[in-house]
């Protein structure tokens, strides 16, 4: 048994086996393209996303800048004005004792 084969049908051959990787690297090459293009997208959606999401909270940090010395007392600063406030009061009582006696001492002169 002798096989023969002649230089066109070897060519040939070898075009279609050469164009079948061809086609199937194109084919792959397309995926992949189609592939990165997909998660590119998707990373610019989500960096979208997270740029809002960045200027939400640092409006929300802000507002919170601006209404945290309106809100909040420190310690020292309650204890002393506590302090006054006590203070105050209990000039006033003196003061409203002393009148007091005051009154009381002249109606008993009268």
């Amino acid at each position: 048994m002798q096989l023969q084969i002649d230089l066109w049908q070897v060519l040939s051959f070898g075009g279609v086996v050469i164009g079948a990787f061809w086609a199937i690297g194109r084919v792959l090459v397309g995926q992949f393209q189609r592939t990165i293009e997909e998660k590119f997208t998707a990373v610019s959606t989500g960096l979208k996303e997270q740029a809002d999401s960045n200027r939400q909270l640092e409006r929300d940090f802000m507002d919170f800048k601006a209404t945290l010395p309106r809100d909040y007392v420190r310690r020292e600063d309650f204890v002393q004005t506590i302090a006054t406030v006590t203070v105050r009061i209990e000039n006033m009582a003196l003061r409203l004792e002393q009148a007091i006696r005051d009154a009381y001492s002249k109606r008993e002169q009268s």
